[in-house]
């Protein structure tokens, strides 16, 4: 018997020791979907876990894989759940779900009004406001700041209300990318662009092949050629949409330019809608020497077979001086939502992706601009060297900001009709006055 009361006592001392030994060994934990697992060691580790949600959008999930594996190397004690949701879908989708949506969504700069409509978005705190004020470009930070009171509904500033809703990640803006085996020394003037335009020996005008082209029927790639007349969407600070400016002697001008110099060298019958739809396939095709589209192309044109250069967009001759014109400049933000459980986990999470380290391994995977200052990006020796991106930043230094207030909804389909009308040769003036009808009747609409 004492044999026995023996045997069983070392028995379960045994299973006691293991037991105590395994809390001190590195353990595994998997996590489902597209979470990241990691190690923890239980005797150091013993932090009360929170999870958070993340909208972002990465298709193949590797990029915030990384991201999350190397936040979780500093921070174990946030989970950080991430699920694929393209930009221009979160902020309705966060809409709808509400608390069962997420944490932290990734969106577009001109989402950012309707999202304070919604009253979906948290007002960053001054402290971390001010860290993204220190570290990020000035114009990044103008596109995430706002003003927004809640009660009303209103976007007046009345010197209180003006708060930083987003942290931006990235910034982007169209510029000339060129095909190098066509081209040596990039055009910088339009002049000759459209000089080079009637010699360029292999134009096909019924096949599609010219010199230069773009998205001539989108809004948003041709309000360069309004800019350089001078004119300035929603007043000079883009922020006032009682004076959308559409029906302007700038914007007359920018029309006239369009329909008397550009216009013509397509041909007669063309439309700013087939012209466009030839853009990407001609230049990706090799037949384009020029384009003018934006950094989202780059990850393509990295897979051709030819290399591709990145330039600023051309000037353009106005009363004897060469004017830059100045396309739109958009960022992609990420903010945390208004009724979040989890504010403080999710800003630690956000504050990791905007550092320098995150931004790199966003850039790594995504090849994306990151929005900081400039100094800090020379500091990155792989993005600061990066061809394309150096082309880009270069255009970036003369840019207007995207208005992000809400009317900026009803800007974009008058003011393409107004192209399209010009390009078929049109009276800029009528078209111009027609656009500002348009925009105005939309917009009480609207309201």
């Amino acid at each position: 018997m004492k044999k026995f009361l023996f045997l069983l006592f070392v028995s379960i001392l045994a299973v006691t020791v293991t037991a105590c030994q395994s809390t001190t060994s590195d353990v595994v934990v998997t996590t489902n979907d597209n979470r990241v697992g990691y190690k923890y060691n239980f005797s150091e580790d013993k932090k009360e876990t929170t999870t958070i949600k993340v909208w972002a959008d990465d298709t193949d999930g590797l990029f915030m894989q990384e991201l999350i594996k190397e936040f979780n190397k500093v921070y174990p004690e946030i989970l950080v759940d991430f699920t694929h949701m393209g930009t221009v879908d979160a902020r309705e989708r966060l809409q709808l779900m509400g608390e069962k949506g997420a944490d932290i969504i990734q969106f577009p700069h001109d989402h950012l009004a309707p999202a304070l409509e919604a009253d979906l978005l948290y007002a960053l705190p001054t402290s971390y406001a001010n860290s993204l004020n220190e570290r990020m470009s000035d114009i990044s930070m103008s596109i995430a700041t706002a003003c927004f009171d809640f009660e009303t509904s209103s976007f007046e500033c009345d010197g209180t209300n003006e708060n930083v809703f987003a942290a931006p990640l990235s910034v982007e803006s169209i510029a000339l990318f060129y095909n190098k085996s066509k081209v040596t020394t990039p055009a910088t003037t339009f002049e000759s662009l459209i000089e080079e335009f009637a010699a360029y020996p292999d134009a096909d005008v019924a096949s599609g092949k010219y010199l230069f082209n773009t998205n001539y029927n989108d809004s948003y790639f041709l309000t360069f050629a309004l800019t350089a007349f001078g004119y300035s969407p929603f007043g000079p600070n883009q922020n006032d949409p009682d004076h959308v400016g559409l029906n302007s002697d700038a914007v007359i001008k920018g029309l006239t330019w369009l329909k008397n110099e550009i216009s013509p060298l397509y041909g007669a019958g063309t439309t700013a809608s087939n012209i466009q739809a030839l853009a990407d396939s001609k230049f990706e095709a090799g037949e384009l020497p020029y384009i003018i589209t934006g950094p989202w192309k780059i990850e393509t044109y990295k897979a051709l077979d030819f290399e591709v250069g990145v330039t600023t967009i051309p000037t353009i001759n106005i009363d004897g001086v060469d004017v830059a014109p100045k396309p739109f400049v958009g960022a992609q933000m990420a903010g945390v939502y208004k009724f979040s459980n989890n504010k403080e986990a999710a800003l630690t999470f956000l504050q990791f992706w905007t550092s320098e380290k995150g931004l790199e391994i966003q850039y790594n995977f995504k090849g994306k601009l990151p929005a900081l200052k400039d100094e800090l990006i020379d500091e990155i020796d792989v993005i600061n060297n990066d061809e394309y991106l150096k082309g880009i930043r270069a255009q970036i230094t003369n840019t207007i900001p995207m208005p992000t207030i809400p009317e900026i909804q009803h800007y974009w389909e008058p003011v393409r009709i107004m192209f399209t009308e010009a390009w078929a040769g049109g009276d800029p003036a009528s078209i111009a006055l027609k656009a500002e009808n348009s925009y105005n009747a939309s917009r009480n609409l609207g309201q």
